[in-house]
């Protein structure tokens, strides 16, 4: 997002929304990431993990950081907390390269984790690459989740549980607050819409 343009929106009056991202107080339409990753922790816990770990990319992006402090928070409360350790936040990209490389050293620790919740499904896609290269069983020896539900998360070996993002709905939804701003220049636009998430549990936990 492009910060300037955004204020000189904002400045000018013109309607404006922001769709998966923040700035300032700009309106913006947001996936429920705390949702979400709670949803996460709370199918971890029970299944039994005591000794699980976060993995993250992309630190400019506000969502990565939403469901990392959301799933570290539920962790807390539930009376297992992260250690710093296993809060990685790589400052590469989303990408499953990134998963892989950063996953790998959650892997290679002495004190690797039983279960893995990735900020996105191509960092999943990365650690399970990492944990198949280790002869790591998931779910056996490893849970991973990550979170978006996109097409190869049904597709990979093994079929990855995952947080479902309603893409389709952020942006109906992003349009039709916009469209709103316009024909009702006089009201004031919601500073923030969510968009619910669903988690998906497939073979991969």
């Amino acid at each position: 997002v492009d910060g300037a343009l955004v204020e000189q929106l904002a400045a000018r009056g013109i309607p404006h929304v922001l769709a998966d991202f923040a700035w300032d107080e700009a309106p913006r339409v947001s996936i429920d990431n705390r949702g979400g990753a709670e949803a996460v922790a709370t199918h971890l816990l029970h299944r039994g993990h005591r000794h699980v770990a976060f993995l993250g990319a992309d630190p400019q992006h506000p969502s990565p950081l939403a469901r990392r402090d959301a799933f570290a928070l539920a962790m807390r409360e539930a009376g297992d907390p992260l250690p710093p350790a296993r809060l990685v936040m790589d400052d590469g990209p989303s990408d499953r390269a990134t998963g892989a490389r950063a996953g790998a050293r959650l892997l290679d620790a002495a004190d690797r984790p039983s279960a893995v919740f990735c900020a996105n499904d191509a960092l999943a896609l990365g650690l399970l690459d990492a944990a198949r290269d280790r002869g790591l069983r998931v779910p056996d020896d490893l849970a991973v989740v990550g979170f978006d539900d996109v097409e190869g998360a049904a597709l990979a070996t093994p079929p990855l549980t995952t947080v479902r993002v309603h893409k389709e709905q952020l942006g109906e939804t992003a349009l039709g607050v916009l469209a709103e701003g316009v024909t009702r220049a006089d009201a004031p636009m919601p500073a923030a819409t969510l968009i619910p998430t669903e988690l998906v549990v497939r073979a991969s936990s």
